[in-house]
């Protein structure tokens, strides 16, 4: 009877550890999925920086989508501000010029 109660308690112990553990991986990877979904749809507003993990694989895909949030921001500064300076550019030419005239 006491052999029982112990591997009943071990397996709840076992069953305890794994959902934690569960918990702990599907958290970073379903944020992973999110700023995934926010890449697709070219939101990056709603991104924010992922935290590191101590699982390695986590790891790497959140510093990964790190470094692409990181240039996507950049691209889209310079991007905007080139387009900005075009245009300011297209306004200053005279009337003639923008019809091809």
């Amino acid at each position: 009877m006491e052999s029982m109660l112990a591997g009943l308690a071990g397996l709840l112990a076992a069953v305890l550890a794994a959902i934690l553990l569960g918990k702990r991986i599907s958290l970073p990877m379903v944020k992973i999925a999110e700023t995934a979904g926010s890449f697709s749809a070219f939101r990056l507003e709603d991104i924010s920086v992922l935290p590191r993990s101590r699982v390695t694989e986590i790891d790497k895909q959140a510093l990964a989508l790190n470094r692409l949030y990181t240039a996507m921001r950049s691209f889209g500064d310079m991007f905007r501000t080139r387009l900005c300076r075009a245009w300011c550019d297209l306004a200053r030419m005279p009337q003639n010029r923008w019809s091809g005239r």
